[in-house]
């Protein structure tokens, strides 16, 4: 990669460090394991060795890119949220409605909001980290999601219709 890619890379990485406290560690996706799974996971080079445990956040520089559903000694499968049996509790970061966002017929949603919550187009989502003293979100507060794209509502729902981009392919 060329040293702008990689420095500019290396600004998102560390001020995602910075913001969340999480841990980073850079991964190469192992083509060969990656073609035995579905499209919306990837199998990456590092395992127990390295750190990495079962339902730990996956991270790209632009955002949330998934969590680790399988792990070994040297290699982990991460299954993206773009995956059917993702899902993440996240809030509009402006506005603080909160939601789950998940695939939705044929991009992402964000569901469950209600309709008295406030959600505007250009809004971005984040992880919405909570913690109550039996359970915790598997995602730390505020890695970014996505940027919503479109919000609806009818009389007969009771909850509005909103879709999203991720930031992360």
């Amino acid at each position: 990669l060329a040293p702008i890619v990689i420095e500019a890379l290396f600004d998102a990485l560390i001020k995602i460090r910075d913001e969340t406290q999480l841990t980073i560690i850079l991964i190469e996706q192992k083509a060969e394991l990656a073609l035995a799974f579905a499209k919306d996971c990837i199998v990456i080079d590092r395992g127990k060795t390295s750190g990495i445990r079962k339902y730990d956040p996956v991270v790209g520089p632009d955002g949330l890119a998934g969590s680790v559903s399988r792990v070994s000694r040297d290699v982990a499968q991460v299954t993206l949220l773009s995956d059917d049996t993702s899902a993440v509790s996240a809030i509009d970061a402006e506005t603080r409605a909160p939601g789950i966002v998940k695939k939705g017929g044929s991009g992402m949603s964000f569901d469950r909001v209600t309709k008295d919550r406030l959600v505007r187009r250009g809004d971005t989502l984040v992880t919405a980290g909570w913690k109550t003293p039996e359970l915790s979100s598997i995602y730390p507060r505020g890695i970014p999601i996505g940027v919503v794209t479109f919000v609806g509502q009818n009389e007969v729902d009771i909850y509005k219709h909103v879709q999203l981009e991720p930031f992360t392919d």
